[in-house]
C-alpha cells in the first residue's frame, strides 16, 4: 500500500502569506528603483490629476469637451508651477552673488559660538585639540549646493509629468467606464464607481483645503520677512508654501532657512531669531489648530508616517520623492479609509441578507409545517368520516333485522310506532297544559330514582 503524503496544515498559511507579501514588497521596491526616471514623474502627474480632476469634470459638465478642459487645465497647472519656480529661482540666482558675504557673515557668527565652546571645555579641563578641529567644523558650516542634474533628464521628466496630467484628465471618464464595465454584477459595479467618485472628491477637497491653508502661510511669512527687513518676501512666501505641504519636516526647514537669513543679516541675536520664532509659533498654531479643525482628526497624519514616508522615498528617488512623500501618504491614507468604510457597509449588508435570509428560512420552514400539520388532520378527518358511515350503516342493518324478528314473532311494529307517537304526542300536550305538576312528577320520579339507586 503506497504512502500519501500528509495534507498541509492550515496553520502554515499565515506564514506562506506573508513570505509572498514580503517578497512582493521587495520586488516593488527594485521596480521603483530602476524606474525612478519614468515613476517619479508618472506619480506626481496621477497625484496632481487626482487633484485637478474635479475641475476638469466641472468644465466638461458646462459644454466644453473632455480633451479640451482636460488642455485648459493642465496649461493653468503648468503656468502656476512655471510661476512659482520663478518666485524660488530667480532670488536665488540673484542672491548667489552675494553668497560669500553671506558665508563670512555666518563664520563670524559661529567662530564666536565655537570659540566660547572652546573657552569652556577648557575651563572644565576637558583635553581637547579644539584649534585643530574647529577649521574643520566650521567647514561644515559652508552652505555648498550641488545640484547635479542633466538638462535633458529634467527634460524629460516634465514632459512624461505633462503628458501624464493631460493623459489622465482627457480619459479618466473613460478608464473608469472599462473598469466598471468588467463589473458583471449590479451591486458591485455601483460600489465601484461610488468608492472612485468618493476618492476622487476628497482627495481634492484635502488638496484643495491644504494649498488654501498654505497660501495663508505664505502670505504671514512674506510679511514676517518684510517686517523683519529680510530680502525677497516673495521667495520666503513661496518657499513656506512649497515647503509646508511636507508636514512636520517642511516647517523645520523653513525655519532652519529663516534663522540661518536672520542670523546672516542682522547683528543683533533677537533681531536674528525672532523671523524663525514667529514662523514657527504659525506653523504650531496651523499644525495643531487650523488644519486638524478644517481638514478633521481622521486625515491628521501621524509625524511617525510622514517622516518614514520622507525618507524611504527619499532613499528611493531622492529629493523628488521627498517631496511626493506626503501626497502619495495622503492619497494611501484616504483609500484605506474609503475601503475601510466600504468594508464596513459590506459586512453590514451581508449581515442584513444574512438575517433576512435566515427569516426567510425560519417562515419556509413554518410554512412546511403547518402544511404538514394540515395535511395530517386531513388524512385523519377522511379515515374517520368511513368509519362512521360504516358505524351507522351497521346500526341501520341491526335496526331492519330486529324489525324483521319482531314482525315474524307477530308483532306489528307499525302499530307499535303510531302508538308510541301517539303517547308522545299526549305527553307533550299534558307538560304544555300542566307544566307544574309534569315539572312536580319529575321531580318525584327523579327521587324515586335516586331511592332505588
Amino acid at each position: 500500500m503506497a504512502l500519501q503524503a500528509p495534507a498541509p496544515s492550515s496553520a502554515h498559511d499565515p506564514v506562506l502569506r506573508y513570505a509572498i507579501l514580503g517578497l512582493l514588497a521587495i520586488a516593488v521596491v527594485v521596480v521603483l528603483t530602476i524606474a525612478r526616471p519614468v515613476a517619479v514623474p508618472v506619480a506626481a502627474g496621477l497625484i496632481a490629476g487626482l487633484v485637478l480632476g474635479p475641475a476638469a469634470d466641472w468644465l466638461t459638465r458646462h459644454g466644453l469637451h473632455q480633451a479640451v478642459a482636460a488642455g485648459l487645465i493642465t496649461l493653468a497647472g503648468c503656468l502656476g508651477l512655471v510661476a512659482l519656480f520663478a518666485l524660488l529661482a530667480a532670488p536665488v540666482a540673484l542672491g548667489a552673488g552675494e553668497l560669500p558675504a553671506i558665508t563670512t557673515a555666518l563664520r563670524a557668527k559661529f567662530d564666536r559660538v565655537l570659540d566660547l565652546f572652546v573657552q569652556l571645555w577648557v575651563v572644565a579641563g576637558v583635553p581637547v585639540a579644539m584649534p585643530e578641529m574647529a577649521p574643520a567644523v566650521r567647514d561644515a558650516f559652508n552652505p555648498l549646493v550641488n545640484i547635479a542634474v542633466t538638462s535633458t533628464s529634467v527634460a524629460g521628466g516634465l514632459l512624461i509629468f505633462v503628458a501624464t496630467v493631460y493623459f489622465y484628465l482627457a480619459t479618466h471618464r473613460n478608464m473608469k467606464a472599462g473598469l466598471l464595465r468588467l463589473c458583471f454584477d449590479r451591486e458591485i459595479r455601483q460600489v465601484t464607481d461610488a468608492f472612485f467618485d468618493k476618492l476622487e472628491r476628497r482627495i481634492a477637497r484635502y488638496f484643495t483645503l491644504v494649498t488654501s491653508i498654505n497660501l495663508g502661510v505664505g502670505v504671514i511669512t512674506a510679511l514676517i520677512a518684510l517686517v523683519a527687513g529680510l530680502p525677497y518676501p516673495a521667495f520666503w512666501a513661496a518657499l513656506a508654501f512649497t515647503l509646508n505641504y511636507l508636514p512636520f519636516i517642511g516647517p523645520f526647514i523653513a525655519t532652519v532657512l529663516l534663522l540661518g537669513a536672520g542670523l546672516a543679516a542682522k547683528a543683533g541675536f533677537v533681531e536674528a531669531i525672532w523671523p524663525a520664532a514667529v514662523f514657527f509659533l504659525v506653523h504650531l498654531i496651523e499644525g495643531n489648530l487650523l488644519t486638524p479643525s478644517l481638514i478633521g482628526r481622521r486625515l491628521t497624519m501621524p509625524p511617525f508616517l510622514v517622516f518614514l514616508s520622507f525618507v524611504v522615498l527619499l532613499w528611493l528617488w531622492g529629493p523628488a520623492g521627498a517631496m511626493l512623500s506626503t501626497p502619495l501618504l495622503i492619497v494611501a491614507m484616504i483609500s484605506a479609509e474609503m475601503l475601510a468604510i466600504y468594508r464596513r457597509k459590506a459586512v453590514r449588508r451581508s449581515e442584513q441578507r444574512l438575517a433576512a435570509s435566515t427569516g426567510r428560512k425560519w417562515r419556509e420552514r413554518e410554512r412546511v409545517a403547518t402544511a404538514s400539520v394540515e395535511s395530517t388532520d386531513e388524512r385523519r378527518s377522511a379515515m374517520d368520516k368511513p368509519s362512521e358511515t360504516t358505524m351507522r350503516d351497521n346500526i341501520a342493518d341491526l335496526a331492519g333485522a330486529a324489525n324483521q324478528q319482531l314482525k315474524a314473532a307477530g308483532v306489528d311494529t307499525d302499530v307499535m310506532a303510531s302508538r308510541a307517537g301517539e303517547l308522545q304526542k299526549m305527553v307533550r300536550d299534558e307538560i304544555a297544559a300542566r307544566p307544574f305538576q309534569a315539572l312536580g312528577v319529575a321531580a318525584f320520579l327523579g327521587f324515586l330514582c335516586g331511592l332505588r339507586r
